[in-house]
């Protein structure tokens, strides 16, 4: 649910611009705030403009059907995060859930899945921290498969890595090692792909590949 204060604060800001789109002004904007949950059903896009300004504290619930798009530079902020549940009954091929900015290949098809993205850096023991994104891929009853992971990041949020540099990491499960996927870094599309054993886990991108065993985290969830 959405608290009426907040609430006036979203009418004030949204506008629809089609039968199934609403954007967020330029120069307005709202926060979630923490505790706080927004449920996005539009069957359409929310399209925020380039000098509208989200930021998200709580939680923002994507629900199938519906994207975010953001403007290159200005990306949804905050300590939340945003989720997308839905239900794949094939294999997927470059599918980004709820827009959020990671497309997925699987060669199986992942039955319901969820996928969280978050804008805390992770830092490792040695004190080298992430971009300032990362995502985390669960199933309901799917066991995970090898996948091609495909990550993109606003250059506001690189966090003074230099993305050529840029490689992605995930931690599977439990496990407080981050392991190192190099792959292709696409200065044009903002985004490192690579493959990866398994399509679960939680992903970001470090600078360079961070050494075996080291690897654990002080910033993000």
């Amino acid at each position: 649910m959405i608290g009426r204060a907040m609430l006036l604060v979203v009418i004030g800001a949204l506008v629809r611009t089609g039968s199934a789109q609403m954007t967020v002004l330029d120069g307005t904007g709202f926060r979630v705030a923490p505790g706080t949950t927004m449920h996005l059903d539009l069957q359409g896009d929310l399209e925020i403009a380039g000098t509208a300004e989200v930021t998200n504290d709580g939680l923002i619930i994507v629900a199938p059907g519906t994207s975010i798009l953001e403007p290159l530079g200005a990306p949804i902020s905050g300590s939340g995060i945003e989720s997308a549940t839905d239900l794949y009954a094939t294999p997927l091929s470059g599918v980004d859930p709820g827009g959020l900015g990671l497309e997925i290949t699987t060669t199986d098809p992942p039955g319901t899945l969820v996928v969280e993205r978050g804008h805390l850096a992770w830092s490792d023991t040695a004190g080298r921290v992430s971009v300032e994104r990362w995502y985390r891929v669960s199933p309901q009853t799917w066991s995970g498969s090898p996948a091609t992971i495909r990550f993109h990041v606003d250059p506001s949020e690189l966090n003074g890595i230099s993305f050529p540099s840029a490689v992605m990491h995930v931690r599977s499960g439990a496990d407080s090692l981050w392991a190192p996927h190099p792959g292709m870094v696409d200065q044009l599309d903002h985004a490192v792909e690579a493959s990866v054993p398994d399509s679960l886990g939680t992903f970001t991108v470090f600078e360079g590949m961070l050494p075996t065993g080291t690897q654990d985290h002080a910033f993000g969830p």
